[in-house]
């Protein structure tokens, strides 16, 4: 009993440590649920393109012109060249 107890204890304070979000990463997050990219998570993401999203999210740029750098940032399947096979 007391092993199942412990276990349950470790594991109850180890996850959310395993989710939790640096500031930026919160806002990052934000900022792309904002902008119609909910399917990405900001875990899987490197430093240079959060910074790059973070700052293109605050431009003074409207609509798709805005959604259109976002996507350029994140690449893979948000961009043409992913979606046609291009990208790496």
């Amino acid at each position: 009993m007391t092993r199942i107890l412990l276990v349950t204890l470790a594991l109850a304070l180890a996850a959310p440590a395993a989710v939790a979000l640096t500031p930026l990463e919160r806002s990052v997050q934000r900022d792309l649920d904002e902008h119609g990219f909910e399917d990405v998570d900001v875990r899987s993401l490197s430093l240079s393109q959060l910074a790059a999203i973070h700052h293109a999210a605050h431009l003074n740029v409207k609509g798709a012109a805005k959604r259109g750098r976002i996507r350029s940032i994140l690449g893979g399947m948000h961009n043409l060249r992913g979606l046609i096979g291009l990208d790496g």
